[in-house]
């Protein structure tokens, strides 16, 4: 038998996550104390606020494909998190959030830390998550990993109440076995392949717009993407997001499109082609400059 902070952290390690980011508080310090007992496998790593925790959380995905975490107190250092939770969100950047949660005889009560987290985040988040009782931990973590990694990634919220942490749970050491890990491949077209590239080339001005998503996604290779571009005669074209899908000095290469800092080579081979393919969801306001 293991607590449910045992849990939480022998499940991370199964998901392959190094490194956690936040700031101690109450109503996870029971949490923190049992990361020790992992310390050779997973880092927990100080920061001055829980918007930076986040932010470095995706950061190292970002810069990585690893998967990071981070933890940080409930109310107030949960609020702290939003602008990192909604950019994750928007820029579709898979991270997992361990808050805490006010004691559970105090729901309800307005407890000095509590506020409806759930309900504040569920907008940005493709799970959230609030364990009730010790038997539930381990699932409720693997719902929020499954949901992290699947189409379209992002973050997830794990709750815990503060006196939840040191409860047994009945979680075997087989059970870790189902924790989801970081994919080695990405979606990929769904069997539409051969479909697609014999669009590409039947186009006069076929173009590949490549975004964050893409190059974030597990697996992604530019050497794929340029041989595609190659085969094709298509010529790729970057959001602000996808800025290195692709060497800017490559001659299959235009650059970044949209506003805000579009090359005007690639904006006219965007607006002229007349067959795109766009690898991620950043068809938007930016890359077409307000749907223009």
């Amino acid at each position: 038998m293991v607590t449910v902070a045992e849990a939480v952290a022998r499940g991370l390690v199964a998901a392959g996550v190094a490194r956690i980011y936040g700031i101690i508080g109450t109503s996870i310090v029971d949490f923190v104390d049992a990361l020790y007992d992992y310390r050779d496998r997973i880092d927990f790593v100080t920061t001055r606020h829980e918007q930076v925790a986040v932010s470095a959380a995706d950061a190292e995905y970002r810069s990585t494909r690893r998967l990071a975490a981070a933890a940080v107190h409930a109310g107030p250092g949960f609020l702290n998190t939003l602008i990192s939770l909604g950019i994750a969100a928007k820029d579709r950047v898979p991270l997992l959030l361990v808050s805490g949660g006010v004691r559970r005889r105090l729901r309800g009560l307005d407890a000095w830390l509590e506020v409806d987290q759930a309900s504040i985040a569920r907008p940005l988040v493709k799970y959230y998550g609030v364990v009730d009782s010790p038997g539930e931990v381990l699932d409720v973590l693997v719902e929020a990993l499954r949901s992290i990694f699947s189409p379209p990634m992002g973050p997830a919220v794990v709750e815990i109440p503060e006196d939840l942490w040191r409860s047994q749970t009945t979680v075997s050491g087989e059970a870790f076995d189902t924790v989801p890990k970081t994919p080695v491949e990405g979606p990929g077209l769904g069997g539409h392949g051969k479909t697609l590239f014999s669009m590409l080339m039947e186009a006069r001005r076929p173009v590949i717009l490549a975004t964050g998503e893409l190059v974030y996604s597990p697996g992604f290779s530019q050497e794929r993407l340029l041989r595609l571009a190659e085969a094709t005669g298509a010529y790729i074209v970057v959001s602000g997001n996808g800025r290195g899908a692709c060497p800017e000095d490559h001659p299959r290469c235009l650059g970044r499109i949209g506003f805000g800092g579009g090359s005007l080579a690639a904006d006219r081979a965007f607006e002229n082609s007349d067959m795109v393919l766009a690898l991620g969801h950043e068809f938007d306001d930016i890359t077409t400059y307000g749907y223009n």
